[in-house]
């Protein structure tokens, strides 16, 4: 694999122009030494339709796209042209798109939208690379990914998750009491069993916190595995609780972190450690983003808030306020449910501040929602200035009535309306 490696090499020092085409002959050079290239690109018979190409894994074809652009020019257009082509083939064809830089999230659900549930994805450096180095075989990797996509809607896999996998027939002891201990975990055993062989294989299991970690998320959703996932959990946590730490921080710093906005891992694992305070913030800022991208979605907002929740004992004071700002809309909320993790954090957050200095905390917050309500007014109210001036503090003072009422702030109708003047 060391000659694709240094063909990769020369590749990703190509102009964008070229670079693509190039990269698409070296992933087919990969798909040629697996036995499963059944075309590489061609057009219809009509030549209405260029394909990059075409594999075939265990009787089933897949048509192939592959891209290496920039994530912001790479629009949604381009996938649902290629879904067109693989809609257009006789019943039961698959479509495969890959890309080497990473995908957004409304790229991506813009494939689970479709009418027809037929395209698996591969994307991002991280699990390109191991391809290429002949890490994985990719045509295991890709009907893992078909599996998964058949079985649970989960069109795109890390590789990273199908890695850990046990594979059968493994040489390596450790690898050996690896698949013991998964097979038990996965059966419709009883928990006994698998305790035991947990207790006895332990000790000689390489990287069980870092492969524990990785595969939570699946593991969790099957019930029938959910007591004995928790076991070895608790198990981990009182061997190996740094590893498993930082494999869980890890994982939560890549792109797939709310996989792992799970309430009892991060709860098990919030102060087992001290968490960098960079680290926290870069993690604490995605959550944020997305917080504000999902208002109203109360089981995204209840992602967000589990990870905020984990980390905030190691924020630096300026994420601090962000988070404040953030949840401030929350907090006011009357009709989001007291038991809901949104509400409970948002209500931890201001319980720790005076009520008279919860306004302060908040005022960026109201800045910028002043600033907006004011040119939406401009753009599409008829009204005159000073009227759209008392509606926005009208609708200020309504959204945030309970930080305000708290605050006993005297003359705030002035004050909001200086901020108005101001925005």
């Amino acid at each position: 694999m060391t000659e694709l490696i240094d063909k990769f090499k020369q590749i990703s020092k190509l102009q964008p122009r070229i670079r693509g085409t190039r990269f698409e002959r070296l992933l087919y050079e990969i798909f040629e030494n697996e036995n499963i290239l059944l075309e590489k690109s061609y057009f219809s018979k009509d030549g209405s339709q260029q394909i990059d190409g075409a594999i075939e894994i265990n009787n089933r074809i897949f048509i192939t796209e592959v891209k290496w652009e920039e994530t912001k020019t790479l629009a949604a257009s381009k996938l649902y042209s290629f879904l067109g082509k693989v809609n257009s083939k006789i019943d039961g064809t698959l479509g495969l798109f890959i890309s080497y830089n990473r995908l957004g999230n409304n790229f991506i659900n813009s494939v689970r939208a479709g009418i027809k549930q037929n395209c698996i994805i591969i994307y991002g450096k991280d699990n390109i690379i191991p391809i290429i180095r002949g890490e994985v075989l990719i045509k295991d990797y890709i009907w893992y990914i078909y599996q998964q996509a058949s079985t649970r809607n989960r069109i795109f896999i890390p590789v990273s998750e199908f890695m850990i996998l046990p594979k059968k027939f493994d040489d390596k002891k450790s690898d050996s009491k690896w698949n013991e201990v998964y097979d038990a975990l996965i059966s419709d055993d009883d928990n006994g069993d698998f305790e035991v062989k947990l207790d006895s294989n332990y000790d000689e299991i390489d990287f069980l916190p870092e492969k524990t970690i990785t595969l939570y998320p699946i593991l969790q959703r099957n019930r029938t595995v959910v007591n004995k996932l928790n076991f070895l959990v608790d198990t981990i946590i009182d061997k190996d609780r740094e590893p498993f730490y930082q494999s869980l921080v890890k994982k939560l710093k890549s792109l797939h972190w709310l996989k792992y906005a799970d309430e009892t891992l991060l709860n098990k694992t919030k102060n087992l450690s001290k968490l960098n305070q960079k680290q926290a913030d870069i993690i604490a800022l995605k959550a944020i983003e997305y917080l504000r991208e999902n208002y109203g979605q109360w089981e995204e907002e209840n992602k967000a808030s589990l990870v905020l929740d984990f980390l905030f004992e190691h924020l630096s004071p300026k994420i601090v306020n962000e988070i404040y700002c953030a949840y401030a809309e929350i907090y006011c909320d009357s009709s989001r449910k007291s038991h809901y993790p949104q509400k409970m954090f948002a209500e931890k957050l201001f319980s720790i501040i005076d009520s008279t200095d919860r306004f302060k905390k908040i005022e960026k917050e109201l800045s910028e929602l002043m600033s907006q309500y004011k040119v939406d007014e401009r753009i599409f109210s008829d009204d005159t200035d000073e009227a759209n001036k008392k509606y926005v503090v009208r609708k200020i003072k309504q959204k945030f009535s309970k930080i305000i009422d708290d605050a006993g702030i005297k003359n705030i109708n002035s004050k909001l309306g200086k901020m108005y003047d101001i925005a």
